[in-house]
């Protein structure tokens, strides 16, 4: 457990409201999220989240990412609080790109879980180059560990798309 645990269920607003949207492997990400929260007994939080509001700014969000990334022509991604995101899966598609996802334990606890399941129905073959590790952004040791995938000397893109608002003045400082 860490203070910032309560940010998880933001994540899996934010992979509900995908679902809507054509983001890759967005509804099998909330689809299997959903049935190991069913099995735990945790599907109460998830029915909390389910709205769908925001969905058009969550995809904007994710896909001038997406686009920001091409431009920059940089194979390394640190994605910090990553999150349920899918954009480490679909980036790490191409055999050239690094990609790693850094966030708290009990969120890459379920974002392993659904990678497994998506993987084990065929959906998708997860790549050897997208890395999942446990983590606080905050915490400079978590992030400086988290690179150790990278090829040394090469420019790194700092992937972060919401968690910025949940932190005080001082930890964005």
């Amino acid at each position: 457990k860490t203070a910032y645990d309560g940010i998880i269920s933001t994540g899996w607003l934010t992979a509900y409201a995908r679902t809507f949207t054509d983001i890759p492997y967005s509804k099998e990400f909330f689809e299997e999220l959903e049935k190991i929260h069913q099995a735990s007994g945790n599907a109460n939080v998830l029915a909390e989240m389910k709205g769908t509001k925001m969905a058009p700014s969550f995809e904007a969000r994710y896909k001038l990412i997406n686009k920001l990334f091409r431009q920059a022509g940089i194979n390394q991604v640190l994605e910090i609080a990553a999150g349920l995101s899918t954009r480490g899966t679909e980036l790490s598609l191409d055999d050239s790109i690094e990609y790693v996802e850094l966030d708290l334990p009990a969120m890459m606890v379920d974002k392993r879980k659904v990678l497994k399941a998506i993987e084990d129905k065929g959906i998708l073959k997860v790549g050897s180059n997208l890395h999942l590790e446990n983590g606080n952004a905050l915490n400079l040791k978590d992030i400086v560990r988290a690179t150790k995938h990278f090829r040394l000397g090469e420019p790194i893109v700092v992937v972060n798309e919401g968690f910025m608002r949940y932190l005080t003045f001082p930890e964005k400082e």
